[in-house]
């Protein structure tokens, strides 16, 4: 566990794990696009919230290159559970987005 001084001491915006946010809403537009905007865990509703499947808690560097477009029921499902295996899925299916979107 990281303290309070750590998190703050860390500049975020140097890490190459950060995007701009152009390059975000590229990333994310992108993953609406070529999953038909359906979420990519449940695939049977509609894209409401994109998940970032490595969390940025805790002083940790939250890495904006894996990016999951789910819905509202997987998200939660996907915070509650964040060890759990439709969490490890996202974290899968994150990095093949990424991976993708780079040979655009």
């Amino acid at each position: 566990m990281f303290s309070k001084d750590a998190q703050l001491k860390k500049d975020r915006r140097l890490s190459e794990k950060r995007l701009s946010k152009k390059e975000m809403n590229e990333f994310r537009r992108f993953i609406s696009d070529t999953s038909n905007n359906v979420c990519q865990l449940c695939k049977t509703k509609q894209i409401q919230d994109a998940h970032h499947p490595i969390f940025g808690c805790r002083g940790a560097d939250k890495d904006d290159r894996c990016q999951v477009g789910v819905c509202r029921e997987c998200h939660e499902k996907c915070h509650n559970d964040k060890h759990g295996k439709l969490n490890s899925l996202a974290i899968k299916i994150g990095h093949k987005n990424y991976k993708n979107f780079l040979t655009l």
